[in-house]
């Protein structure tokens, strides 16, 4: 009687042990990245590698057979490999910023969106399963850190990453255009000279930094230095050179048309 009872305690923590001890307790690192199945609703994303086809930089990378994310990148995650992926990540943002709560895109749904862009591109998709597997979670977490950054207001000093952030919340706008000059009065300046020389500075629109600037620089060549003159002087005064007053439009500014 008791050599079957012992016998069965056996049996069950052999078939314990053997279930349980090739996965650690801890479920985030028992599963990799992209076995995890996505919880709770996510963003839909159907049809976005039409998106990604009709970017003429996205399309000539995949036929000339390069990976989907650069190389050295599939295990970073900064601003830098955000604007380097931005046609990427764009059509996706586009899409989460007009949900309340930003819902990021699942990674199974990131992984079919990428093997239809590689078969419209003539890819082999069986040779770049691997690819497929780590690009799509790695995508996932591009959104996520952006989606971090404007929950949290930190605006970055990179134009081409305060784009990527004010897709999702465009109500930063006035934020990134906050002056970074010690001067209170830095803004006000700025909004005069945008009127002085014909040019508009709308809080709700893009400036067009490029026009603005050589306007402004073109104006003050122009000029004798009597007309004026105190008017010239307090921006100097300000800025000490038209150079440092492009130097503020440009670190302002978070759309650069070129």
């Amino acid at each position: 009687m008791y050599c079957a009872h012992f016998a069965r305690f056996i049996a069950a923590l052999l078939v314990l042990n053997f279930s349980c001890g090739k996965m650690p307790r801890n479920r985030k690192y028992r599963d990799s990245p992209h076995e995890v199945a996505a919880k709770g609703p996510a963003l839909d994303i159907k049809g976005v590698h039409l998106e990604w086809d009709g970017d003429e930089k996205l399309r000539e990378r995949m036929r000339e057979g390069k990976p989907i994310l650069m190389e050295g990148t599939n295990k970073v995650v900064d601003i830098q490999v955000c604007v380097s992926h931005q046609e990427y990540l764009i059509p996706l943002l586009a899409r989460m910023a007009h949900l309340p709560n930003k819902l990021l895109p699942s990674v199974e749904d990131l992984r079919m969106e990428m093997v239809k862009f590689l078969e419209v591109n003539k890819r082999m998709v069986d040779s770049d399963v691997k690819m497929v597997v780590d690009s799509a979670a790695h995508m996932k977490k591009l959104c996520g850190f952006v989606k971090t950054k404007a929950r949290r207001e930190e605006p970055s000093r990179v134009p081409e990453f305060q784009q990527l952030v004010l897709i999702l919340e465009p109500g930063l706008q006035a934020r990134f255009l906050r002056p970074k000059l010690c001067h209170p009065k830095s803004f006000k300046v700025v909004v005069y000279c945008m009127s002085l020389f014909g040019c508009y500075c709308a809080m709700g629109h893009p400036l067009l930094m490029k026009v603005v600037v050589d306007q402004i620089l073109a104006k003050m060549k122009r000029e004798d230095e009597d007309e004026d003159n105190l008017s010239y002087a307090y921006i100097f005064s300000l800025f000490s050179t038209a150079h440092v007053f492009k130097q503020f439009l440009t670190e302002n500014v978070w759309y650069n048309f070129n």
